[in-house]
């Protein structure tokens, strides 16, 4: 039934000609013929399509002069007429409902007699093109997301990736994806949607971003500036744990290029609120409006360029990934709250062995906010694996800030199993940062520095258990995945 749903017809490299026949009943007979003379003979396709089994048909002519006709009252049964290269002529003898024809727009194809038929014409390759490899199944990956630290705990959660393909692909139909995670530390929960769909508008995707954080969801602050001290050693991990109730959605269209580039333009509109907790580092902190423990609603727009390209993305080798995002945020409310800021980011990872088993990767990453005018949720924080790895996240926070990730990975040879393939390897890391403030005079550079294990899985999953060390101590990290 899967394959039946989506039913493709597939012609020659030569001269071809299609009957489609409508039939009382609703079905639809497909005849092909080679053209050969100016006649119709040497047949190599006929079938019948029942509605209650097929919901489309997709007639591919290839290459040369092809030739469609339609006739019959239409049928529930999307057809949809790919003309390929070279000059096709289409004829629609009846009613054109549930027919839409594919052609290049820059070749001499006759479309006179379409009839009431939809006609697209593209210079697109991939709508023009037989693509075997294409899938007309719809797919349904469902993962667990795992991972612990010492400011969130552990945290599990599950994903769900549901992505359809029809014909219009870039590079599918639509995608959702659900993500759910609870934090045992915090006893905070977040829950994301990503829906994206394509060719919304000309080649441009719609993408909508979704969040919702629960009013135990947790920051860190630990005051503004380069030298911030961190007393949890004297008042406990909680002190500087800022519990923060936030929901965002952010609608935005996204070009994609060939070879992994990206271009969005996108709007947004938040709402956060800062819970005053007793007895922590937010309680009565002269740095902190007395209007940030209310509700604060924040419109913004963005611009992205995105590109990315590894070899692997479960154990990368080669491979680069850099984005330059530029946005503007505005307090709906305290409107004279308003900033501008800029996030450019690059990864780089190259093997230095032949096999690929020793690799070096590094991440660089700078957040510019180009005013003053933001609040310290939305200042530029490293810390953590948005920063430096052996502090806590968000350990330090300013205007600007910028730092580096280095690991030196090495993955053993495979370990066969009977269920599946499993590589182990180890890496060091380095890392180096630091924040800017106006009225701060600081000449200090943060570093940390560590290393661990980890496992790959079918070369689809890889855990993660890193130990780093920095002034503050010692972190413990379990996490999926490489963050760069």
């Amino acid at each position: 039934k899967v394959i039946n749903k989506i039913a493709v017809v597939k012609g020659t490299d030569k001269d071809d000609y299609f009957k489609i026949d409508y039939q009382k009943d609703g079905s639809v007979e497909i005849s092909g013929f080679r053209k050969k003379d100016g006649t119709y003979k040497d047949r190599f396709h006929y079938k019948g399509y029942n509605p209650e089994i097929t919901k489309e048909i997709w007639v591919y002519a290839l290459d040369d002069e092809d030739t469609f006709e339609v006739f019959g009252k239409s049928s529930k049964i999307k057809i949809r007429l790919i003309g390929g290269q070279n000059n096709d002529d289409y004829t629609v003898k009846d009613s054109g409902k549930n027919i839409v024809i594919y052609d290049y727009k820059t070749k001499k194809n006759d479309i006179s007699k379409a009839g009431n038929a939809t006609v697209r014409l593209t210079d697109k390759y991939n709508i023009n093109t037989y693509d075997y490899k294409k899938l007309k199944n719809n797919t349904n990956q469902i993962a667990p997301i795992l991972g612990f630290n010492p400011d969130d705990g552990f945290k599990i959660g599950v994903s769900d990736t549901y992505t359809t393909y029809g014909f219009k692909r870039n590079p599918f139909t639509s995608q959702h994806k659900v993500k759910a995670a609870y934090f045992f530390a915090t006893k905070g929960y977040e829950v994301d949607y990503k829906g994206e769909f394509a060719n919304v508008i000309g080649d441009f995707n719609l993408v909508l971003d979704s969040k919702f954080q629960s009013s135990n969801f947790s920051l860190n602050f630990f005051g503004y500036g380069n030298e911030t001290v961190n007393n949890d050693d004297d008042f406990g991990l909680n002190y500087n744990r800022v519990k923060v109730r936030g929901f965002s959605i952010a609608p935005s269209l996204i070009w994609k290029a060939y070879g992994g580039a990206e271009v969005s333009f996108g709007a947004s509109y938040e709402s956060i609120e800062v819970h005053n907790t007793q007895n922590r580092f937010v309680d009565n902190n002269p740095v902190l409006p007395e209007y940030i423990f209310d509700e604060n609603q924040f419109a913004g727009i963005n611009t992205k360029f995105h590109f990315e390209n590894y070899d692997n993305k479960a154990y990368p080798t080669l491979g680069i990934a850099t984005s330059i995002e530029l946005g503007y945020k505005s307090n709906l409310d305290e409107t004279n709250r308003n900033y501008a800021y800029l996030i450019p980011k690059l990864a780089l990872v190259h093997k230095l062995d032949v096999s690929g088993n020793l690799v070096l990767a590094t991440k660089l990453k700078s957040h510019l906010n180009l005013n003053n005018n933001f609040e310290f949720y939305q200042a530029a924080s490293i810390g953590g694996f948005d920063g430096l790895r052996g502090y806590r996240n968000q350990r330090f926070t300013g205007k600007q800030s910028f730092y580096q990730n280095t690991d030196l990975r090495y993955r053993f040879n495979d370990i066969k199993s009977k269920l599946f393939p499993i590589k182990i390897g180890v890496f060091g890391a380095f890392d180096y940062g630091r924040v800017w403030l106006d009225q701060e005079s600081s000449n200090k550079w943060h570093n940390s520095y560590g290393g661990g294990v980890f496992v790959n899985g079918v070369n689809a999953l890889t855990v993660n258990l890193g130990i780093y060390n920095s002034n503050d101590g010692t972190r413990a990290v379990i996490n999926l995945g490489f963050e760069f």
